[in-house]
């Protein structure tokens, strides 16, 4: 058999493994993102959660550096837990139909904007 007729037999299984690894990557990548929202939460607000879902992603360019916005609903571990400043100055739980009421940076404002639309 040429390795031209080789290659066309197994071309569909040799996608169908890159798909697998870029399936396995984008997950783990997911999963690195989970554990730094907890670490950080923990960390900056003495709090544990359980994140529940991603709900947005965005991206954002400045001229110098890009940001990869992830948005997830989460929930205390704890319904019990309190929340202390450990890095943190200040905190509000915030229902979205309220955000409009506080100052966010202007480049956050596509985030804001989507926040708002989501079903809930």
């Amino acid at each position: 058999m040429e390795a031209f007729e080789a290659f066309n037999q197994v071309q569909t299984h040799l996608l169908a493994l890159a798909h697998a690894s870029v399936e396995r990557i984008v997950l783990e990548q997911f999963l690195l993102g989970v554990a730094a929202l907890a670490r950080e939460l923990y960390e900056e607000m003495g709090v544990r959660i359980v994140v529940l879902e991603q709900v947005m992603h965005t991206h954002h360019e400045y001229p110098t550096y890009d940001i990869d916005f992830r948005v997830f609903r989460c929930q205390l571990s704890d319904s019990g837990s309190e929340i202390h400043h450990l890095r943190v100055h200040d905190h509000r739980w915030v229902a979205l139909e309220e955000m409009g009421q506080y100052r966010f940076p202007d480049a956050d404002a596509k985030t804001l904007a989507r926040l708002l639309d989501l079903d809930h």
